[in-house]
């Protein structure tokens, strides 16, 4: 501009606004736009590992068996094995600061967990239990546990209308089968969670290199461009 060549600056400036805004590459700015970041992924994972887990220790282990690293800090940052760079949860919105998952992992506890009535225990043999044996007072708890464990077990079959063992045995094998089946149905969930992870991924990798190579396309002569995401 001091030497009255107005137009090569605001070719200049042109190209600054459209290659590098906000501190982003074009590529992530473009994406941003249309509210298909790089970072959807990762914001996909946070929100289901938060569905499953019961506190803030399970979400961090969760999100390592995941396939993500995590740096702890001033904010909480994950990075994909497969990247080279962290990303800061926060990066995601407001709702993904440290503070925030925190938060949201124990609201969803607190909205989601169902009562469930206590497991009847296990009867203890007191003829051949050690401890039974050695201490006196050991003794006494488990002869008050066992009588107190026989009258649970007799007020649940009673509520369910169990009348003979083989009733008893039928009951337990229906039980059996319904628990099997419902861990069949959690690894199917799983493995279609799994899938649609992967899918979004193999996506977002499609739509990146053609957007650059559209926009190569566009403009073959801009070797700035080129240069910039040739390593792409």
């Amino acid at each position: 501009k001091e030497n009255n060549l107005s137009v090569i600056d605001e070719l200049y400036e042109s190209y600054k606004r459209k290659y590098k805004t906000n501190g982003k590459s074009w590529y992530e700015n473009e994406q941003s736009k249309k509210g298909t970041s790089w970072k959807s992924k990762l914001q996909f994972d946070i929100d289901r590992m938060i569905q499953q887990s019961k506190d803030w220790e399970e979400f961090l282990k969760k999100m390592a068996e995941f396939g993500y690293e995590i740096k702890h800090g001033k904010h909480i940052a994950f990075k994909p094995k497969d990247k080279q760079r962290f990303t800061r949860a926060k990066t995601i919105g407001e709702d993904y600061t440290e503070e925030k998952l925190r938060e949201r992992i124990t609201e969803n506890q607190s909205i989601e967990t169902p009562s469930v009535k206590k497991r009847i225990g296990n009867v203890i043999n007191m003829n051949t239990n050690t401890k039974v044996k050695e201490s006196k007072g050991y003794e006494y708890w488990a002869t008050k546990h066992n009588l107190n464990t026989m009258a649970e077990s007799v007020i649940f079959i009673r509520e369910h209308g169990i009348k003979s063992v083989k009733q008893l045995d039928e009951y337990i094998r229906k039980s059996a089968e319904e628990r099997q089946n419902l861990q069949d149905k959690i690894k199917e969930i799983d493995k279609d969670m799994q899938l649609l992870s992967d899918t979004m991924e193999q996506v977002h990798t499609v739509k990146k290199y053609r957007a650059y190579y559209k926009e190569y396309k566009a403009n073959p002569s801009d070797k700035a461009f080129f240069e910039e995401y040739k390593s792409q």
